[in-house]
């Protein structure tokens, strides 16, 4: 999926999470942070900053280690 220029990185997580099924609860757990975390850097409220063991790269691309078989424990 290609996306405007113009999309804030909070509307690309949540765009990412939801094309996988993730809901904010199940996301929060995987990068271990809160959800109410999570929903700041959806509405753009705040900017996640990466830890060294994450890998952000690419052309809004995001890189976590994390599976709906983690969200369903």
């Amino acid at each position: 999926m290609v996306l405007p220029a113009t999309t804030s990185i909070g509307e690309r997580l949540r765009l990412w999470r939801t094309s996988r099924g993730l809901t904010q609860a199940g996301l929060a757990d995987c990068l271990g942070v809160d959800r109410t975390t999570l929903r700041k850097y959806e509405t753009d409220g705040t900017a996640p900053t990466p830890k060294p063991s994450q890998s952000y790269a690419g052309q809004g691309s995001i890189s976590i280690g994390c599976s709906r078989e983690k969200e369903r424990d």
